[in-house]
């Protein structure tokens, strides 16, 4: 099978466990180092300050090698977590990984998250030979080739919310017409600036979002980015001026009867009153795209059409992305940048049009 053959979600070999179908020894002592230690504790809970994101992502991890391990045959409850983790369970759990088609980049992640959940259960054990067996990153030892997707432009995307919003304004059915305007709102926003989902799900009236003249702004605290907390930054840029209206009309009209009554401050607001969630803002886009392009996309792809759209089309000013991203020059040129992916299909593409029309001169 080619490393990058698509195979279902469910398929067995894919399966992960959700935490009411870990064994009782795994939840208690998750959850234990996920809890905040009172003053008399001495034991390490790395889990306790954890994010929503860190946590879920986490578990997925963690639930995917239960998952594995009970497709194997190797899931014993009644044996520590720790426990289970032998070289020979490893090594099959990384080809399983890679028969099913994740990426390189993937599995790194996977062993990372592994290794952090087992930290938290298991604080005393060395389970570093997880992500550098040998001593040498699992980075280093795998090729690291990048899965092959497509990404499309900032600007088809930022078009894309627009429409929905005006769509959404000629739908009958106030349901419909209200969701579908904070969808589209999300997109464009999520177009236009391109941060990360836990940075969107956070946002607040009056606090990470605020209206300044003719613009909205948006300042988000540490905690609300990748590695905010450790660096103590923070993060401020303003809204396009051409999305002051749609915010507007979103804050006064949709949000407001999306509310029914109901006050919090969460700007993205569900159906039924309460605050959009990381996991409903991740299921909108990914319902949502597949209507529009032809495939399923999550709100991270947005970044990778910010780096790529950056490149292409303002190829003299080589910063622009990792500026955009808030991230290093570095980090958007290896993990965002899909630029040279997409000239070389273009190019493809043309010299397949040319050879045709040459064979065909009737062909388009």
């Amino acid at each position: 099978m080619s490393m990058f053959e698509f195979v279902p979600k469910n398929d067995p070999r894919r399966r992960v466990l959700r935490r009411s179908e870990w064994p009782a020894i795994d939840n208690e002592l998750f959850t234990r180092g996920c809890t905040p230690a009172d003053v008399f504790d001495e034991d390490e809970r790395p889990g306790a300050e954890w994010a929503e994101p860190t946590l879920k992502k986490v578990v997925d991890a963690y639930g995917r090698w239960l998952g594995f391990l009970a497709e194997t045959g190797d899931l014993d409850p009644a044996v520590h977590p720790a426990e289970r983790v032998i070289a020979s369970r490893v090594r099959g759990y990384l080809a399983r990984l890679r028969e099913v088609g994740l990426s390189d980049y993937s599995i790194c992640g996977l062993f990372a998250d592994l290794r952090t959940a087992l930290r938290v259960m298991a604080p005393e054990r060395d389970l570093l030979w997880l992500t550098s067996p040998g001593g040498i990153s699992l980075r280093s030892r795998l090729p690291m080739k990048r899965r092959s997707f497509e990404v499309p432009s900032s600007l088809a995307l930022y078009e894309w919310g627009v429409e929905l919003m005006h769509k959404a304004l000629e739908l009958r059915g106030d349901v419909r017409r209200r969701v579908q305007y904070r969808d589209g709102l999300l997109i464009a926003i999520f177009a236009a600036r391109a941060r990360r989902l836990r940075a969107m799900t956070g946002l607040r009236l009056g606090q990470e979002i605020v209206r300044h003249a003719d613009v909205y702004r948006v300042i988000l605290p540490p905690d609300l980015i990748k590695g905010g907390k450790k660096s103590k930054k923070w993060d401020e840029f303003s809204l396009p001026a051409a999305l002051t209206r749609y915010i507007d009309r979103y804050l006064e009209v949709e949000r407001r009867e999306l509310l029914a009554g109901q006050t919090h401050d969460s700007f993205w607001v569900n159906w039924d009153g309460a605050p959009l969630g990381y996991n409903g803002i991740e299921k909108r886009i990914r319902w949502l795209s597949p209507k529009k392009f032809g495939f399923a996309f999550g709100p991270h792809r947005f970044r990778y059409s910010a780096a790529t759209s950056a490149a292409i089309d303002a190829v003299q000013l080589p910063g622009l992305a990792a500026a955009m991203l808030n991230i290093t020059g570095e980090v958007a040129e290896r993990h965002y940048n899909r630029a040279r992916q997409v000239d070389a299909a273009t190019k493809y593409h043309a010299a397949v049009a040319n050879a045709r029309r040459s064979l065909r001169p009737d062909w388009a």
